[in-house]
């Protein structure tokens, strides 16, 4: 599963097009509804998300589920992060 995933995701020619393949990939792998993947941008001090269509969304670093794994250094696994008390409507749901 990982290796068609791989072979698959090499297929794609942009960044925004890779990382919109790879999200729903790495959903389908954890049998989750959702995943994302933020990249960190230490010059502006935020986390990125490409998103269809090529849109850029950018997010503090301390804020939500993703603020916290950053922060602290930590995985976490919830099994309905709306009802996290690190749930943020902004940064979680978009």
């Amino acid at each position: 599963h990982v290796l068609r995933s791989a072979i698959f995701l090499n297929s794609f020619l942009d960044l925004g097009s890779l990382l919109v393949n790879a999200e729903k990939r790495l959903g389908d792998m954890m049998n989750v509804e959702q995943s994302r993947i933020f990249l960190i941008n230490m010059k502006k001090k935020k986390f990125t998300r490409i998103v269809e269509h090529k849109e850029i969304k950018e997010y503090p670093l301390n804020i939500g589920l993703v603020g916290y794994c950053y922060e602290s250094g930590e995985y976490i696994a919830v099994s309905n992060g709306y009802t996290s008390s690190l749930f943020n409507g902004i940064v979680d749901i978009e």
